[in-house]
């Protein structure tokens, strides 16, 4: 079996289409895990993209965990991450909440 290389990166606002791509990949295989709909992501714009794709130079990793999901929630902070008090209607299901929680690098 080959063995393949991979290569990690920050994106950045450069890198928009790729992370368009492979984040609507990502929508369609398990939406569920991305808290957004497919159709709801065809609707970003260029300029929605480019910011998404630049947010990987902030010094800081934020991410959205659903209200239910304590244990992710748990395994999260054991890792370092804390709540910011700032929280999202979850798209799939608009009477759940997403909670954001960041950790500086």
């Amino acid at each position: 079996m080959k063995s393949q290389e991979f290569i990690i990166r920050q994106t950045t606002e450069e890198d928009w289409q790729r992370v368009r791509d492979l984040r609507l990949e990502m929508i369609r295989d398990t939406p569920i895990a991305f808290g957004e709909t497919h159709e709801h992501a065809l609707t970003l714009t260029e300029a929605e993209w480019r910011e998404r794709g630049a947010r990987a130079r902030s010094p800081q990793l934020t991410l959205e965990v659903h209200e239910d999901n304590l244990r992710a929630q748990r395994y999260y902070e054991l890792r370092g991450y804390a709540r910011t008090g700032n929280t999202s209607a979850y798209e799939l299901n608009l009477s759940k909440t997403l909670i954001e929680m960041t950790k500086l690098l």
